[in-house]
């Protein structure tokens, strides 16, 4: 049963600080949004308003809820991507959205934390003597490799990808031991020439003019040229408010997605950009705090989890407009478009706290009880 009489006791433990640089975030996004187009913005501002209910639901629940319905959790976002394997609506190429009219939901989205969860339960139980023996590896691995297979065939490699990634902190910092982590490279670098074989023609082209995007400057190489023509032109203080050339003149490309923070950099410049990473900082480092304090396991993995996860979305993003990665599809998060992604991220900001609230307070320690 969820319990909401503590509720308004949880929240005196809230950190509101928190919140406010989350806010902070998304409105510097949002202001970036209404530039490039007032459409996104409007619609952003939605998902805004229902990410924040969300987070303010998650943070209603004690972290029992989730232990105990990890696995639940897990099979229904599953379903969700079986759904869109079947009937899921085509958009630019790829097969990754649920039509409900109002709005559309991208399940692969949610699968990055349903995966958590589920993961987080199982090595919760598992014990230090148990890592050693391979059958305590097949189940997780299947938890793993169920969704990354659909989300390939939709298809979107760079949030499969982010799964593995994601898996792999999870079970390191769960203490498998160093030979499973090097039976798993070793597979991996077998199959790269069926990986590589099985990639788009995109998604080779990005990989061959990561180094030298004048290779291809018309084609794969587009976007990153333009990405650093943005970032280049904006001095320390930017263009200013709605006179970015590279996205108003459609010389950017997603400039609403994945290079939002070209476009962000170009009307705002080096100083606001620098903030806007101190304020991600801030929160990941809170994420790495919350974990140090975790007194459960399950918490504890969880908050690693999260927190990673978040780096590596932001640390991503930002690296591959400055082409210091290849060109990924990963959104900046609180400024890319999009509903799921920005609901998501409030989810796992709001379990982040959750987590939190529960080491503050006496009634969440107590009444926890794996």
């Amino acid at each position: 049963m969820i319990k909401y009489k503590p509720y308004l006791k949880r929240l005196i433990n809230l950190n509101i600080s928190i919140l406010v640089v989350c806010m902070i975030l998304f409105f510097l996004g949002f202001f970036n949004l209404y530039s490039i187009g007032h459409t996104y913005a409007y619609k952003q501002l939605i998902y805004f308003v229902i990410g924040c209910l969300v987070c303010l639901f998650v943070l209603s629940i004690r972290t029992k809820f989730f232990f105990d319905y990890a696995y639940i959790i897990y099979t229904i976002v599953f379903l969700l991507l079986l759904w869109v394997e079947l009937f899921g609506r085509v958009g630019m190429g790829s097969k990754r959205w649920i039509d409900l009219y109002i709005i559309q939901i991208q399940p692969s989205e949610l699968m990055r934390l349903a995966l958590l969860l589920a993961l987080c339960r199982y090595f919760h139980f598992l014990e230090k003597s148990e890592k050693n023996h391979i059958k305590n590896f097949i189940f997780p691995m299947i938890l793993i490799i169920l969704p990354v297979i659909l989300i390939v065939k939709q298809p979107d490699l760079d949030m499969a990808v982010m799964l593995l990634i994601m898996s792999m902190i999870v079970f390191f910092m769960a203490g498998f031991p160093l030979k499973f982590f090097t039976i798993f490279t070793f597979v991996l670098g077998a199959l790269m020439p069926f990986i590589y074989s099985s990639m788009h023609d995109y998604q080779k082209k990005r990989l061959l003019v990561f180094l030298d995007p004048s290779l291809d400057p018309k084609g794969s190489g587009y976007q990153l040229l333009q990405s650093k023509i943005a970032l280049g032109s904006a001095g320390l203080w930017g263009k200013g408010w709605f006179k970015g050339t590279q996205s108003h003149l459609s010389f950017l490309p997603e400039k609403q997605t994945d290079f939002i923070f070209s476009s962000f950099a170009e009307e705002f410049g080096f100083i606001p950009c620098m903030i806007v990473i101190v304020l991600f900082l801030i929160i990941i480092l809170y994420g790495f705090f919350v974990a140090g304090h975790c007194k459960k396991k399950f918490e504890w993995l969880l908050a690693i989890g999260l927190t990673s996860t978040l780096f590596l979305y932001v640390a991503i993003n930002i690296g591959m407009i400055s082409g210091l990665i290849p060109v990924v599809g990963i959104p900046l998060p609180f400024f890319s478009y999009g509903g799921t992604a920005l609901i998501t991220v409030f989810l796992m900001v709001g379990l982040l706290m959750g987590i939190d609230v529960n080491q503050k307070s006496r009634e969440g320690v107590s009444n926890i009880h794996f």
